[in-house]
């Protein structure tokens, strides 16, 4: 899964599974979350879309305060939590939050709040596409408060040919990328130039066996 989202699902609902999968894992647990874009999904749960932004903050505000050992007294707009603890506590004694794309939030709130950042990629047939991620990922660091480090992580759908010399080509309105291997390595290094940490690559949208396209990626792209 991509992100989960944190304007639909209480806090303590959120901390509680995350905690758990980070036990059952062995403390490997990396956490994407966002504020949510679909707007089917807020009146099911009674929740205004308008409001989501402003909820995303508060919720990630009151998961961070229930990894604190101890008994814990949490005053929320989303609720009170008093004089109790949640268990189990995260095996590291936190859980890396990753935020997706702005989830309604500044900047500055992302460089300060976000353990990670997942953004969109910008146009990936062109040069000009990671050079514009760049100037983002750069202005996003030069905010973070401690200086510190925080992974970047970006995301395509790929349609990988046989070919390995097929340009990058746009499809799906710029959403999917079709390519021979040469384009995908050309596209990786210029995200990696451009500051970026991890990429994801969804291959629903290819013509070829998954089977196929992993082999390539295994033995000529990795």
């Amino acid at each position: 899964t991509g992100s989960t989202i944190f304007s639909l699902r209480h806090p303590i609902d959120l901390a509680k599974s995350a905690f758990s999968i980070d036990q059952l894992s062995g403390g490997r647990l990396v956490l994407g979350i966002a504020s949510g874009d679909r707007p089917v999904e807020f009146p099911a749960y009674g929740v205004e879309r308008a409001e989501r932004a402003e909820r995303f903050a508060q919720a990630v505000s009151y998961f961070r305060q229930l990894t604190q050992a101890g008994q814990l007294d949490i005053d929320s707009p989303l609720g009170r939590f008093d004089t109790a603890e949640l268990l189990p506590k995260p095996v590291r004694g936190s859980i890396p939050l990753i935020v997706t794309s702005s989830s309604g939030q500044s900047p500055e709130w992302i460089a300060e709040h976000a353990d990670g950042w997942l953004t969109y990629p910008e146009a990936t047939h062109t040069p000009l596409g990671p050079q514009k991620l760049a100037a983002k990922i750069r202005a996003w660091r030069a905010r973070i408060p401690d200086g510190g480090f925080r992974p970047h992580m970006t995301n395509e759908w790929l349609d990988l040919v046989e070919d390995p010399d097929y340009p990058r080509t746009p499809l799906r309105g710029g959403f999917t990328l079709r390519t021979g291997r040469k384009g995908l390595i050309t596209l990786l290094e210029e995200w990696q130039a451009a500051g970026v940490n991890h990429a994801a690559l969804g291959i629903q949208f290819a013509q070829r066996p998954a089977a196929e396209i992993i082999q390539e990626l295994a033995e000529y792209v990795l």
